[in-house]
Parts: C-alpha cells; structure tokens; sequence
C-alpha cells in the first residue's frame, strides 16, 4: 500500500492551530488566559511535530500553486478553532 504524503509542514501547523485555541478556552475555564495559551500552544507545537516526524517522513516539495492552496486550509484551520472558541467562551460567559 502507497503511504500518503503530505507538504512539509502539515501536521505542525495542524497540531498549533488546533492547540492554541483549545489553550485559549482552557485559560478561560481556569480563570488564567495566559497560561492557557502557553499551555495551549506548547501541547500543539509537540503534538504537531510529533505527527510530523511519524506520518510525514517524506513531506512533498510544493510549487507556488499548492503553498497558496496549504496557507488557505491554514486559515481555515485557524478560523475552525476560532469558532470553536467562541462558542466555549460564550458557553462559558453564559454559564455563570
């Protein structure tokens, strides 16, 4: 079976998108927002690159087309979590 291979870089931007925000809601929770980014972004960061060296040993070498097409999923990625944030910090707000 074809191992499938991702751009350079995809699961680490993946890990730190995800993990920011979920730090974010964290340091809401906890009453600490800047513990909870750290937090937050330190798990993404180790998760991410973690992901990286197991899935992606051979990352794809990209032309301009496809960097333009990973920086929109990278946005996406980022606006996901921002939604999923908001959504916590309203719940959160709202709860007390």
């Amino acid at each position: 079976m074809e191992e499938k291979r991702y751009p350079r870089n995809y699961f680490s931007s993946l890990g730190i998108s995800i993990g920011v925000p979920v730090g974010v809601a964290l340091g809401l929770i906890f009453g600490n927002l800047g513990i909870g980014v750290t937090v937050g972004l330190s798990a993404g960061v180790i998760v991410g690159r973690l992901l990286e060296k197991k899935k992606n040993p051979n990352p794809l070498d990209q032309d301009s087309e496809e960097h333009a097409k990973g920086r929109k999923r990278l946005l996406l990625m980022f606006l996901i979590g921002d939604a999923v944030f908001l959504a916590l910090a309203a719940y959160i707000v709202l709860s007390r």
